[in-house]
Protein backbone atom coordinates (compact mmCIF):
# COMPACT_ATOMS: atom_id res chain seq x y z
CA UNK A 1 0.00 0.00 0.00
CA UNK A 2 0.93 3.23 -0.78
CA UNK A 3 0.92 6.58 1.80
CA UNK A 4 -1.80 8.01 -0.50
CA UNK A 5 -4.22 5.30 -0.70
CA UNK A 6 -6.89 5.29 2.12
CA UNK A 7 -7.18 2.77 4.19
CA UNK A 8 -9.41 -0.17 3.52
CA UNK A 9 -12.30 -0.34 5.84
CA UNK A 10 -13.43 -3.97 6.95
CA UNK A 11 -16.35 -4.99 9.65
CA UNK A 12 -14.06 -4.74 12.76
CA UNK A 13 -14.44 -2.35 15.34
CA UNK A 14 -11.48 -1.56 17.09
CA UNK A 15 -12.06 -0.43 20.79
CA UNK A 16 -10.77 2.45 21.70
CA UNK A 17 -8.91 3.07 25.14
CA UNK A 18 -11.45 4.52 27.78
CA UNK A 19 -10.03 7.56 29.74
CA UNK A 20 -11.73 7.29 33.41
CA UNK A 21 -13.12 10.78 34.03
CA UNK A 22 -13.52 11.23 37.99
CA UNK A 23 -16.69 13.36 38.40
CA UNK A 24 -16.20 15.38 41.44
CA UNK A 25 -19.46 15.99 43.25
CA UNK A 26 -19.79 19.14 44.96
CA UNK A 27 -21.28 18.70 48.79
CA UNK A 28 -23.50 21.40 50.00
CA UNK A 29 -23.76 21.74 53.60
CA UNK A 30 -27.18 21.98 55.02
CA UNK A 31 -27.31 25.31 56.90
CA UNK A 32 -25.92 26.62 53.49
CA UNK A 33 -28.61 25.21 51.21
CA UNK A 34 -31.24 25.97 53.46
CA UNK A 35 -29.64 29.90 53.19
CA UNK A 36 -29.25 29.74 49.41
CA UNK A 37 -33.06 28.69 49.27
CA UNK A 38 -33.62 31.73 51.62
CA UNK A 39 -31.72 34.21 49.30
CA UNK A 40 -33.36 33.19 45.88
CA UNK A 41 -36.83 33.89 47.83
CA UNK A 42 -35.61 37.07 49.41
CA UNK A 43 -35.02 38.13 45.54
CA UNK A 44 -38.29 36.83 43.99
CA UNK A 45 -40.71 38.20 47.34
CA UNK A 46 -42.16 41.27 45.21
CA UNK A 47 -42.72 38.61 42.07
CA UNK A 48 -44.28 36.18 44.53
CA UNK A 49 -46.85 38.87 46.16
CA UNK A 50 -47.89 40.12 42.87
CA UNK A 51 -48.54 36.15 41.77
CA UNK A 52 -50.15 35.75 45.06
CA UNK A 53 -52.27 39.44 44.74
CA UNK A 54 -53.29 38.12 41.09
CA UNK A 55 -54.66 34.55 42.58
CA UNK A 56 -56.73 36.29 45.45
CA UNK A 57 -58.44 37.70 42.88
CA UNK A 58 -59.26 35.22 40.14
CA UNK A 59 -57.13 35.07 36.91
CA UNK A 60 -58.04 34.85 33.48
CA UNK A 61 -57.41 32.08 31.59
CA UNK A 62 -56.68 31.64 27.80
CA UNK A 63 -56.90 27.96 27.17
CA UNK A 64 -56.57 26.23 23.59
CA UNK A 65 -58.54 23.31 23.22
CA UNK A 66 -58.97 21.38 19.87
CA UNK A 67 -57.97 24.80 18.27
CA UNK A 68 -60.40 26.91 19.65
CA UNK A 69 -59.85 29.27 22.10
CA UNK A 70 -61.53 28.56 25.44
CA UNK A 71 -61.12 32.49 28.02
CA UNK A 72 -62.37 31.57 31.49
CA UNK A 73 -61.98 33.41 34.82
CA UNK A 74 -60.96 31.18 37.86
CA UNK A 75 -62.65 32.12 41.64
CA UNK A 76 -60.66 34.13 43.64
CA UNK A 77 -58.58 31.62 45.94
CA UNK A 78 -59.65 31.50 49.02
CA UNK A 79 -56.30 30.67 50.27
CA UNK A 80 -54.50 33.09 48.88
CA UNK A 81 -56.80 35.86 50.22
CA UNK A 82 -56.36 34.40 53.65
CA UNK A 83 -52.83 34.53 53.52
CA UNK A 84 -52.50 37.96 52.50
CA UNK A 85 -55.55 39.33 55.10
CA UNK A 86 -52.70 37.57 57.83
CA UNK A 87 -49.67 39.33 56.57
CA UNK A 88 -51.61 42.97 56.56
CA UNK A 89 -53.65 42.66 59.52
CA UNK A 90 -52.17 39.85 61.46
CA UNK A 91 -53.01 36.66 62.60
CA UNK A 92 -56.35 36.26 64.03
CA UNK A 93 -56.45 34.24 67.41
CA UNK A 94 -57.85 31.05 67.30
CA UNK A 95 -58.92 29.26 70.44
CA UNK A 96 -58.19 25.98 71.38
CA UNK A 97 -60.60 23.92 74.12
CA UNK A 98 -60.06 21.05 75.56
CA UNK A 99 -62.41 18.76 77.24
CA UNK A 100 -62.72 15.26 78.88
CA UNK A 101 -65.12 12.55 78.17
CA UNK A 102 -68.69 13.65 76.54
CA UNK A 103 -66.98 17.18 76.92
CA UNK A 104 -66.89 17.36 80.74
CA UNK A 105 -63.70 19.47 81.99
CA UNK A 106 -60.78 18.03 82.92
CA UNK A 107 -59.78 17.62 85.90
CA UNK A 108 -55.94 18.42 86.99
CA UNK A 109 -54.36 16.35 89.88
CA UNK A 110 -51.47 17.83 91.32
CA UNK A 111 -48.58 14.87 92.27
CA UNK A 112 -45.68 15.90 95.11
CA UNK A 113 -43.00 12.95 95.25
CA UNK A 114 -42.57 11.63 99.35
CA UNK A 115 -39.59 11.15 98.58
CA UNK A 116 -38.27 14.83 100.55
CA UNK A 117 -36.78 16.16 96.90
CA UNK A 118 -38.07 19.44 97.58
CA UNK A 119 -37.77 19.72 101.27
CA UNK A 120 -35.47 22.55 102.44
CA UNK A 121 -33.48 20.56 105.31
CA UNK A 122 -31.24 23.66 106.04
Amino acid sequence: MSEDSPIPITGEIIPAPIREVKVRTKRIRHKQAIEKAEMMAARNLPKYFKLLEALSRGVLVVEIVKGKEEVYRTPPDRQALQYLMDRGMGKAVSKTEITGEDGAPIVVTPYIPRSGCCRDDG
